[in-house]
């Protein structure tokens, strides 16, 4: 029986795997970037800075938004108020000016000029509403006790809800000696957010 020059057919595979070689069998080294995972870090890193920045900015922003609605109301009514009752000093403070809050502050002359009774109704006709003693304590106003020896006394604390902002008030607060004698002061406050200044 002839037998071929090259061996037995059975056997005539030839593993050609090691001929090439593999580089980490041959003790070759594979190049590494371990650049890439710190740049694939900082960029992450970097872009969840900038996803918390652009929401913080947005919710800052609206909250100033909210806010200067909310001064624009309370300014509003007491421009109102104004026009059928004389004062004397005026002054107006939007939110972020000097603080977060805004603030409207209305003077009367000691002679002559409204009553206190009459700022008050005018502001019930508005739709403010007279906040009891209770509810003034409880927020730390002075209702019906002097704010300082023989000067004038918080007489009536008016809230009244902001348009569009279900929860939020606007406040403003009247002095005076008695409710028929001429008031001191009106203060107006609708507060403000710190946030909301630091995004406007």
């Amino acid at each position: 029986m002839p037998v071929s020059a090259f061996g037995d057919d059975d056997e005539d595979d030839t593993d050609f795997s090691d001929v090439t070689g593999d580089p980490r069998a041959t003790g070759g080294r594979r190049r590494r970037s371990p650049r890439r995972p710190r740049l694939v870090g900082a960029l992450v890193t970097l872009l969840l800075l900038a996803v918390a920045t652009g929401g913080l900015w947005l919710v800052g922003n609206r909250q100033y938004v909210d806010d200067v609605a909310a001064y624009d109301q309370l300014a509003g009514d007491v421009e109102l108020v104004d026009r059928g009752l004389f004062y004397l000093q005026h002054s107006e403070v939007p939110p972020c000016r000097d603080g977060s809050d805004g603030t409207v502050t209305r003077t009367y002359p000691p002679s002559t000029g409204p009553s206190a009774a009459e700022l008050v109704g005018a502001l019930t006709a508005l739709g403010w509403t007279r906040a009891s003693d209770a509810d003034v304590a409880a927020s730390g106003g002075l209702a019906g006790t002097p704010s300082g020896q023989g000067g004038p006394t918080t007489l009536a604390t008016m809230t009244r809800g902001v348009v569009g902002q279900p929860g939020r008030v606007v406040t403003v607060v009247v002095t005076g000696r008695s409710l028929s004698a001429l008031p001191d002061r009106l203060v107006g406050t609708s507060t403000g957010s710190a946030v909301g200044c630091l995004f406007h």
